[in-house]
C-alpha cells in the first residue's frame, strides 16, 4: 500500500457515512417512518440493537444524571437478545446472546485520568487517534494502539477508528477513550464490528517518536492517523531517506 495516498484511500470527504447515520436519526426524530425505512434499504446489514447499547454505554460513561443513567440501562432490558444488566462497584456487565461486554471507565480504573475531566463529556470525541497514542505510550505494561474500522447503525456507518489493547490476569482489554470505556476485547469487537487495519506497540511508539520529534523541527511531519494505519513503511522509507536523524535520537538517549 502507498501511504502517501492515504486520504484518497481511508478517509471519507463527502462524510458520507456521518450524513447518512445523521439523516436516519433527523427522521427518526421528525417521526418520519417512511423515511427511516428508505434508508435503512440502503444498507446490506443493521446493528440497530449494537448501536442502542453503545449509546446506553456512552451514557453510563458520562457525566449524567443518575436518573438519566438509569433509563438507558433499563431499556437495555428491552433489546430482543439481551439478556441481563447489572452494574456493581461500578463495572456495568451486559450478558447478550452474541457474548457479554464488561465496562469499566477509564476516568476510575487507569492511572493518570482520574482528573481528566474530558473524559466525561462529549469532548472526549474527535481525537481517537491522538488520545490513543498519547494513552498507548503511558501505559507501563504492553499495549497496542489499533487502528481499523468500526461501524455505527449499519454496514454504510464506516469510520476509521484507533483504540488501545492490552492483557491483564492474561485477559485481553481494550480502552477506548472516545467511550470513557474499558472494555473485555471480545465485546468491543462484537459491539463494534472492529475490522483491524494495523497495530502499533508502545514500545515503538517510543522510539519512533524520538525520530519524528527530530524530523518535525526539519519541518517534516506525519498526520497521527497515517502514521498509525502506515506506520512499518513509513518509518522504513525514514530509515532509508533520513537515517541519520536515527543516529542523532540515539545519541540523546546516551
Amino acid at each position: 500500500m502507498d501511504y502517501k495516498n492515504f486520504e484518497r484511500m481511508f478517509v471519507d470527504p463527502s462524510n458520507e457515512a456521518s450524513d447518512w447515520e445523521d439523516a436516519i436519526f433527523q427522521a427518526g426524530k421528525a417521526g418520519d417512518d417512511k423515511e427511516v425505512e428508505r434508508l435503512f434499504m440502503q444498507a446490506d446489514e443493521i446493528y440497530l440493537e449494537e448501536s442502542q447499547i453503545n449509546t446506553a454505554i456512552e451514557t453510563f460513561t458520562r457525566k449524567e444524571s443518575p436518573e438519566e443513567k438509569n433509563r438507558l440501562l433499563n431499556g437495555l432490558n428491552k433489546i430482543d437478545w439481551v439478556k441481563s444488566v447489572k452494574v456493581e462497584n461500578g463495572v456495568l456487565q451486559i450478558d447478550t446472546e452474541k457474548g457479554s461486554l464488561v465496562v469499566a471507565l477509564i476516568s476510575e480504573v487507569m492511572n493518570g485520568y482520574q482528573d481528566d475531566l474530558r473524559l466525561l463529556t462529549s469532548g472526549r470525541k474527535g481525537f481517537c487517534h491522538t488520545d490513543s497514542i498519547k494513552m498507548c505510550r503511558q501505559y507501563e505494561q504492553d499495549s497496542n494502539v489499533v487502528t481499523g474500522y468500526i461501524y455505527g447503525l449499519s454496514n454504510k456507518a464506516k469510520y476509521l477508528h484507533s483504540w488501545v489493547e492490552f492483557e491483564s490476569n492474561k485477559k485481553e482489554f481494550v480502552a477506548d477513550y472516545t467511550m470513557n470505556a474499558v472494555m473485555n476485547k471480545k465485546g468491543y469487537y462484537m459491539l463494534k464490528h472492529a475490522e483491524v487495519l494495523s497495530k502499533v506497540s508502545n514500545k515503538q511508539l517510543k522510539e519512533d517518536w524520538k525520530i519524528l520529534g527530530q524530523l518535525a523541527k526539519q519541518g517534516i511531519t506525519f498526520k497521527e492517523n497515517e502514521y498509525l494505519v502506515f506506520r512499518d513503511e513509513i518509518m522504513r522509507d525514514l530509515e532509508k531517506n533520513f537515517g541519520d536523524n536515527k543516529k542523532d535520537s540515539d545519541r540523546e538517549d546516551r
